[in-house]
């Protein structure tokens, strides 16, 4: 078993370090800790603020906080965005310090909530020392990105995978392990020095970084191929050669980001969506082409006129659907009470489909039960005999009081 990080190499050597090699005194002492608090936003002039500092986990371990290791954890993050999301502040700061982290579920969802927060708020990713791997990662998915220390970095786009080889010392204990798979499960399991392990975890891997530099690419508009190309290989950019390559939009004091009576757009420079540009907000592309507002308004007119013409037709839709149960008297006073309630109330139609439903196995359940009935009691029935209405008296009585007397009385004379 292995975990998978985008993770400043020497940072994560020195942490795995540590926390693999602690002494169970030390894991007691750790376990007597008092939990750090709850990542939250502060807000100032107009900013929201949210900090993203230390190792980035899913949870942080008793054992690191021991060893002096901060860290956030994921959940802080997305909860913290939720919450710069339902403040008034136009403007949402990430103030990274961090040498990046875990691979998971929760990296993902709080590039995506970034990327959607952006949408309503201006996001910037201010970076004040490291901004490596997973931090990274997670800065793309803002509007900007601008290093507030001449001396910070940022870099190290990769991912990398930590395993623990217990081999040599199991052999100095006396233990020896042995491994049996199943016949068509040859790769699993595979011990840490087998030569399959490694080429099957590099395959994983690169899957990953696929991940990570598209995410990049995205967020900042540019090229998977000049990510992967220009922005380090794995190592670390001073803020000049990422300035050059697009990686971050400068380096900047947050004062003169976020300068009294000055927009954020008035701040920057707006590069056109090129291969090597930055794609800007709507904000900062209606500032630089005024013109373009007036087309947007008549996007937005025209967007808003056929919600509102589709709307008429659900709406015409529904009426005309319900009218039909409205009005069949075949239907219970329940089904056509229901399909009132959808014309004169505007309420949904699942109730009422669902009660005509019913309503319609049961007619065909009792029209077949009839059917049923009818056939079996045709069988059921006996044949009755023809009876003679009138019989002849002719040969009895010698008068003619029927025609079959009078044929009779003719073939008689006859």
């Amino acid at each position: 078993m292995y975990r998978i990080y985008a993770c400043h190499e020497a940072f994560l050597c020195e942490y795995l370090t540590k926390i693999n090699s602690a002494t169970a005194e030390q894991l007691q002492l750790a376990a007597a800790l008092v939990p750090s608090g709850r990542q939250s936003v502060t807000a100032n002039n107009g900013v929201a603020n949210i900090n993203i500092t230390g190792i980035l986990l899913d949870e942080i371990p008793a054992i690191a906080r021991f060893f002096g290791f901060k860290g956030t954890t994921y959940q802080e993050i997305l909860d913290a965005i939720a919450e710069a999301k339902a403040n008034d502040a136009p403007r949402v700061t990430l103030s990274i310090n961090s040498p990046g982290g875990l691979v998971s579920s929760g990296l993902e969802k709080v590039w995506d909530a970034i990327a959607d927060l952006r949408i309503s708020k201006d996001v910037v990713a201010l970076n004040s020392d490291m901004m490596a791997s997973a931090a990274y990662w997670i800065a793309s998915a803002a509007n900007r990105i601008y290093s507030t220390s001449s001396l910070a970095s940022q870099g190290s786009i990769g991912v990398y995978a930590e395993f623990t080889d217990w081999s040599e010392a199991d052999k100095k204990s006396g233990i020896k392990e042995i491994r049996i798979v199943s016949d068509n499960a040859p790769l699993k399991n595979l011990p840490t020095n087998d030569a399959r392990l490694a080429e099957q975890t590099r395959a994983q891997l690169n899957d990953i970084e696929a991940v990570f530099i598209s995410a990049i690419a995205k967020g900042r508009g540019i090229k998977a191929d000049k990510v992967a190309e220009t922005f380090g290989k794995g190592g670390m950019l001073n803020n000049s050669d990422a300035e050059k390559v697009g990686m971050i939009d400068g380096v900047r004091s947050e004062n003169k980001i976020f300068s009294a009576g000055t927009s954020a757009s008035a701040e920057m420079e707006i590069n056109p969506v090129t291969d090597g540009g930055v794609m800007p907000t709507l904000k900062e592309f209606l500032a630089a082409n005024p013109g373009a507002s007036f087309e947007l308004d008549a996007i937005k007119h025209e967007a808003c006129a056929q919600a509102v013409a589709n709307e008429r037709n659900e709406i015409a839709k529904r009426i005309k659907s319900a009218s039909a149960f409205a009005t069949n008297p075949s239907y219970s006073a329940r089904v056509r009470d229901l399909a009132l309630d959808v014309i004169a109330n505007g309420k949904p139609e699942d109730a009422l489909l669902t009660a005509a439903i019913y309503e319609d196995q049961l007619i065909a359940a009792k029209k077949q039960q009839e059917k049923e009935a009818a056939a079996a009691a045709l069988e059921a029935t006996p044949a009755i005999e023809p009876k003679l209405l009138n019989p002849s008296t002719y040969l009895t009585t010698g008068r003619i009081s029927t025609l079959e007397d009078l044929e009779l009385a003719r073939k008689a004379r006859a």
